[in-house]
């Protein structure tokens, strides 16, 4: 992920290897030049994005949150990639500017729709069928299994056999329909929601 370090005014601190390529230029030559001349990000639509007179910069100086930008940029092979701008300021008033591919966060954001819409509250609302609720059994040897403890260490907190936790497990997976263990763990935590 190419990330970059500038001060509250812009000036780039330092950029990581990865933010190097895309501009094609290394760290130290662009310490101490402003952020838009290096960056040079337009909208998606192509407008310019980075200017003088940076969005980024007076959240920043207000206080306010930074939301993710869209933005395009050109890469050092002259390749427009659309990326997200992700910016975190820091107590020392300097900002952190991470550059999330656009498709990856496509394909998370994907993925992340295909395990909600198997959760038990999308079926039930899609198909009106739902495999049964948990046991409150059922839903302690789920939470153990969120915060990453194993079958064995589960049977033995719970004073249970290790087929007992299995069976559990079992109708967990079955009863939430799913097919693993994490999808499971997904499942009940998009269902607190």
């Amino acid at each position: 992920m190419p990330v970059w370090v500038t001060t509250s005014d812009g000036v780039i601190r330092h950029m990581n290897a990865r933010a190097e390529a895309l501009v094609g230029q290394r760290s130290r030559d662009c310490a101490g030049h402003s952020c838009f001349l290096v960056i040079a990000a337009r909208t998606p639509e192509g407008a310019p994005l980075c200017t003088p007179h940076c969005r980024v910069r007076r959240l920043a100086a207000g206080r306010e949150a930074i939301k993710p930008i869209p933005m395009r940029i050109a890469t050092a092979r002259g390749e427009n990639r659309d990326v997200t701008l992700v910016v975190i300021a820091l107590a020392d008033d300097q900002l952190v500017h991470c550059l999330v591919d656009t498709v990856r966060q496509a394909r998370l954001s994907g993925f992340l729709g295909y395990v909600a819409s198997r959760s038990p509250h999308a079926r039930a609302s899609t198909r009106g069928v739902r495999g049964g609720e948990l046991t409150s059994r059922e839903h302690e040897v789920l939470a153990l299994l969120a915060h990453g403890l194993t079958q064995q260490e589960i049977s033995d907190r719970l004073g249970v056999s290790y087929v007992t936790v299995r069976n559990h497990v079992q109708h967990i997976l079955s009863k939430l329909g799913v097919h693993s263990i994490l999808e499971a763990i997904a499942v009940s935590l998009i269902d607190q929601e």
